[in-house]
């Protein structure tokens, strides 16, 4: 899947502020959970960070990064605007690079969303949407679970509802790499 239109929407997206994620609350934003669970100066990989902490430009299904380099991942929108046929390899490149026991912190759109851009993800079979060539899906509790089923075991997850600036829910989840 070419992800070039992807990029382009998010690169103006975050240059003027019209994207969902930079103007969340921290707290809706999960860090907690996953910094809370890390040793003492332990080292953390923010994929999709969009704007602020732009360190690093990369492909998610080619880290640039030795095995086994970070004690924590985190991913705050990014997974959501991945295909289906590209889920596995994306879990197979965060495992690879997470140590072992490390954490993984993942925060998407939820399929309890009642309403994004005139979709009704909470009415939708499968959580599938595309807007001016983006790709989105909203998840359910299971689905993110069964994602990462033979490679992570499920710390928690929950849904954060956000009213503003638009109306959306969030499911945080945080795995343990096996």
């Amino acid at each position: 899947m070419d992800y070039q239109t992807h990029k382009d929407y998010y690169k103006t997206a975050y240059q003027n502020g019209i994207d969902i994620w930079t103007h969340l609350p921290v707290k809706i934003r999960g860090a907690k959970s996953l910094v809370g669970k890390l040793p003492p100066g332990g080292t953390i990989l923010d994929l999709g960070s969009g704007r602020k902490l732009k360190f690093i430009e990369a492909d998610v299904f080619n880290i640039p990064f030795t095995d086994e380099s970070f004690d924590g991942i985190c991913d705050f929108g990014l997974l959501e605007n991945l295909h289906k046929e590209d889920w596995e390899t994306y879990v197979n490149e965060i495992n690879r690079v997470l140590r072992s026991g490390g954490f993984y912190l993942n925060v998407s759109l939820s399929r309890k969303t009642r309403n994004f851009l005139d979709f009704s993800p909470i009415n939708s079979k499968d959580g599938e949407f595309e807007e001016d060539n983006v790709h989105y899906h909203f998840f359910e509790k299971e689905e993110m679970k069964n994602i990462f089923n033979n490679k992570m075991t499920l710390i928690s997850d929950n849904v954060e509802f956000v009213e503003k600036p638009r109306e959306i829910a969030l499911l945080q989840t945080l795995f343990k790499k096996n």
